[in-house]
């Protein structure tokens, strides 16, 4: 190690006695999906911790149910015995650390029992902005279920069994879905469930021709009155009285008596 590096080494420890890590210490987060169901269910855990200033150098998971520590940054977890289980994720730098729970976010119910929560897209992706319809499919068994409520990802909520959600920017979406029942609220996550892509192009209309295709207006279309239509009256047409017509009387006819004719006898 330089002296360069022993000198911030040194430092970054100072500033963490003097403020207890605050501005050091990493940022712990996670969800999980499915968050109920029946035993034995497998449960996925996706790590959203932040490092702040210092990397993250290692997790820790502790999964509620008695089970061993995992040190995987993105472990998956299968819970065997119904019951209500808090998640506790604890993130590592070489200073510091931080710890985040979730309480009771794990439910898991008796195997005889047909419950999960869940739902189908349609469309899961397509060009903004692109309409989309969510259908409840969650088996609840004889539960009573008390209300839904719908976080598209975007900011956008609904409280009804089976919304529409119309997506306007481009981005991979996450939807989750509440339903409340009187044996509390059960949730499924579903990870950039819903894939939004930009409008190619700047013709948003997409599909209208490009310049140089069909001509605009006035661009090589019918002439306007006056240019290049059949010509105004005096400018090519039929000539006008006394212009070009027939002679009249007394122009280029026959000549009249005694101009050219046989000369009168003598």
């Amino acid at each position: 190690m330089t002296l360069r590096h022993l000198a911030l080494a040194l430092a970054l420890v100072f500033v963490a006695v003097l403020t207890g890590c605050d501005y050091l210490r990493p940022s712990g987060n996670f969800i999980v999906s499915p968050e109920s169901g029946v035993a034995p269910l497998e449960v996925a855990f996706e790590n959203r911790s932040l490092p702040g200033i210092l990397p993250i150098t290692g997790y820790e998971w502790d999964f509620g149910d008695g089970s061993p520590i995992v040190t995987e940054p993105a472990p998956g977890h299968t819970y065997e015995t119904p019951g209500s289980y808090t998640v506790t994720l604890t993130t590592r730098n070489f200073l510091c650390r931080d710890v985040f729970k979730r309480e009771g976010i794990v439910t898991i119910f008796p195997g005889n029992l047909d419950v999960m929560v869940d739902f189908a897209i349609s469309p899961a992706e397509g060009q903004a902005p692109l309409p989309v319809s969510f259908t409840d499919t969650s088996k609840l068994d004889s539960f009573n279920v008390q209300g839904w409520f719908w976080q598209f990802g975007d900011g956008g909520t609904s409280y009804l069994r089976n919304p529409k959600h119309t997506y306007r920017q481009a981005g991979d979406y996450t939807v989750i879905l509440s339903v409340s029942t009187e044996m509390g609220t059960l949730r499924r996550v579903k990870t950039k469930a819903v894939k939004v892509f930009s409008i190619e192009g700047e013709a948003a209309e997409g599909e209208a021709p490009v310049e140089g295709e069909t001509p605009t207006e006035g661009e090589g279309e019918a002439p306007a009155e006056g240019e290049g239509e059949t010509p105004a009256e005096g400018e090519g047409e039929t000539p006008a009285e006394g212009e070009g017509e027939t002679p009249a009387e007394g122009e280029g006819e026959t000549p009249a008596e005694g101009e050219g004719e046989t000369p009168v006898e003598g």
